[in-house]
């Protein structure tokens, strides 16, 4: 079997020809799948330094699920050093919402946080489901437009459906305390959309996440008692499962972090499908 055709880029020095095909030999030409494009892939080599590109829309169908790739002299390729490995795009949240900043803070992801300031009210739909895609994809459209260069915008929107009814947040206190006594004892659909934008390639997706989630029982005390807090006021759906709010939750069913303001799951998925592993959006 034969190396790679191997073609240096410029800030390779011309020395480091043999450097990689040495690498290389001692690996036994197998390269791990890093990310994927329409027609490449990244590959990074074990226990080194070196990455390769693959342009061939084939080498995609020949990763398969195993997650290695035998190179051969089928595909042409272009090393280069990590220090050269091509960034993963800037990741903007387009949103002001703490608790989504601090979900993606959690999984390693710092943003760059960008709220958007679009206005809800000039959107309108019976369903939650459809409300919540357009939402999400106004905010994030709306900062899209803003950015140039190499960049990924995520919009949501979370509403909370009780009974047929639609709760974002509250006006004010009177509001959400009506809006606690309607829903104790109840249970509901905690929905939240998800846009997003990846600017350099023209791309968008959006997805909604669903999670039931089941009230408990609580008497006017505690609802006044709770709405003097103010958390709330700063909810859809009047309560924050991730504080004093969780404990009028009696269970949920489906995505926890969903009922937070961002389903995690659902984030993976929609950078995969767009050709990027999360973790490209970890800091080094």
């Amino acid at each position: 079997m034969r190396l790679f055709t191997v073609a240096m880029v410029a800030a390779v020095p011309k020395s480091s020809t043999q450097i990689v095909a040495e690498k290389i030999e001692s690996l036994v030409n197998l390269a791990l799948p890093v990310r994927a494009g329409k027609s490449w892939v990244l590959f990074r080599f074990p226990r080194s330094n070196w990455f390769c590109t693959c342009a061939s829309e084939n080498a995609r169908s020949r990763w398969g699920h195993s997650g290695i790739l035998a190179c051969t002299d089928r595909y042409p390729a272009l090393f280069f050093p990590n220090s050269l490995m091509p960034t993963a795009p800037k990741f903007i949240l387009a949103s002001a919402s703490p608790a989504r900043r601090q979900l993606l803070n959690s999984v390693g992801i710092v943003p760059v946080v960008q709220p958007s300031n679009f206005d809800e009210d000039q959107v309108r739909s019976p369903d939650v489901v459809a409300l919540v895609k357009q939402l999400a994809c106004g905010k994030a459209q709306m900062i899209a437009d803003q950015i140039y260069g190499n960049a990924l915008v995520l919009g949501c929107d979370s509403l909370l459906e009780v009974g047929g009814k639609i709760y974002g947040k509250p006006r004010n206190a009177e509001e959400a305390i009506a809006c606690w006594q309607r829903m104790r004892g109840q249970a509901g659909r905690l929905c939240t959309g998800h846009a997003l934008i990846d600017r350099a390639h023209q791309k968008s997706l959006v997805r909604c996440q669903i999670t039931q989630v089941e009230f408990a029982w609580i008497g006017d005390r505690q609802i006044a008692a709770y709405v003097k807090t103010g958390e709330p006021l700063q909810c859809a759906g009047c309560f924050a499962l991730d504080g004093r709010g969780g404990l009028f939750v009696e269970r949920i069913i489906g995505c926890h972090s969903n009922v937070i303001g961002l389903s995690l799951p659902l984030l993976r998925q929609m950078l995969a499908e767009l050709g990027y592993d999360v973790t490209d959006f970890w800091p080094p």
